[in-house]
């Protein structure tokens, strides 16, 4: 029995098209290269560092659950990308997290970044307000 012609390009067709249409790139990376960290008060900064010791250690669906204080202290006010996006202001207005933040958070390449903003938090330098 010979397979049409057809049913063999769907099917290559079905497994090159994903490989085709992956993004280049991270829009997390994007969004964290040259942030800057603007908090008001000591508990905004700590809420900020809580959140992002929470992506280094936490897996992707535990930070898909957890929520954070906002600027006014409100428990539970916000999840983790309205968070970090009211606190981590871009070199460039526009930018966004992207559509799959919890999986892109936790790239390889985002964990880094992620640390040496902590690490400016816990300086306490000029970045910080």
């Amino acid at each position: 029995m010979t397979v049409p012609r057809v049913v063999v390009f769907l099917v290559l067709f079905a497994a090159v098209l994903p490989a085709g249409c992956r993004r280049k790139t991270n829009p997390v990376t994007e969004y964290l290269k040259s942030v800057e960290v603007q908090c008001e008060t000591e508990e905004q900064r700590q809420t900020v560092v809580r959140a992002l010791q929470d992506v280094l250690t936490l897996p992707e669906q535990e930070l898909g659950r957890r929520r954070y204080a906002d600027y006014a202290g409100r428990p539970e006010a916000w999840d983790l990308p309205t968070l970090l996006a009211r606190y981590l202001v871009p070199d460039r207005q526009g930018r966004t997290f992207g559509p799959d933040f919890y999986a892109d958070v936790k790239s390889p390449v985002v964990q880094p970044m992620v640390r040496r903003i902590l690490g400016r938090l816990a300086g306490r330098d000029s970045a910080t307000r």
